[in-house]
């Protein structure tokens, strides 16, 4: 097993089992059956979930056979690392599966550049958290108000993490509220509406990689677009004027 040196902060707040969310239990169970709706359309060689509870989750019906799990601590983690340095190659990784860990990090946005490198093109980060805007989020908020100690080091909502993976190349492909119907037909328009204010919501999202468009050479010789003496440098015409002045 590698194991690679974590700090202290990341070990502590973060949860060991869904059970010490607020809903957790209740959360992991509709996780669970998203997972099983939408794993087996993903496909590559290699998977990775981050944090404790991500190894809840079962990947059982994944097409992608290699899974192991990173975490900082010695719970179900195949791989002991920090979430600031991930001890994986670039463009390595077909899956990343990251459950309730950005908010209980001092920088989540460090950890979203290093699933960013892990995965590659056309891979998929399917993540998992916290809505600040919810009974959780107001739950958390009276805490900051009353400045008691919150496990949460920030909360973080749909139109922030849209940016952030917009800013590192991903698109979102779908977000759905834990505990309600994705969004479709057979989903009414107050489930779509209060999809946006549950307590947990889960997140697919797609990197996408520009690819460079192939230029023919040319055979052709280019025809010279101005004659050589008007692109002759000027220093060669100080030097040319200073030698004919020393010839006479």
């Amino acid at each position: 097993m590698y194991q690679e040196q974590s700090s202290p902060d990341n070990l502590k707040p973060i949860p060991q089992d869904w059970s010490e969310l607020f809903g957790g239990e209740r959360a992991c169970y509709h996780a669970q059956r998203q997972l099983n709706t939408l794993l087996p359309e993903l496909f590559g060689y290699y998977g990775v979930a981050l944090g404790p509870l991500s190894a809840f989750l079962s990947v059982s019906r994944s097409p992608v056979k290699h899974w192991f799990n990173i975490g900082p601590d010695n719970g179900p983690a195949d791989v002991l690392s920090s979430y600031d340095a991930l001890p994986l190659a670039s463009d390595s990784v077909d899956i990343a599966l990251c459950a309730h860990v950005l908010e209980f990090i001092n920088e989540p946005h460090q950890l979203l550049r290093e699933i960013e490198r892990i995965v590659i093109p056309d891979g998929h980060l399917i993540l998992t958290g916290i809505n600040p805007l919810s009974w959780y989020g107001g739950r958390h908020l009276g805490c900051r108000i009353m400045k008691k100690s919150c496990r949460e080091k920030r909360l973080i909502g749909l139109s922030r993490i849209r940016d952030w993976l917009m800013l590192l190349g991903f698109s979102i492909e779908s977000y759905i509220g834990l505990g309600l119907r994705q969004s479709g037909e057979d989903s009414s328009l107050y489930e779509n509406v209060a999809s946006f204010f549950t307590s947990h919501y889960f997140i697919i999202a797609k990197k996408c990689v520009s690819t460079i468009t192939p230029v023919r050479p040319s055979w052709n010789n280019n025809r010279k677009l101005v004659p050589a003496r008007f692109a002759e440098p000027s220093v060669r015409r100080l030097v040319e004027r200073e030698l004919k002045k020393v010839q006479n």
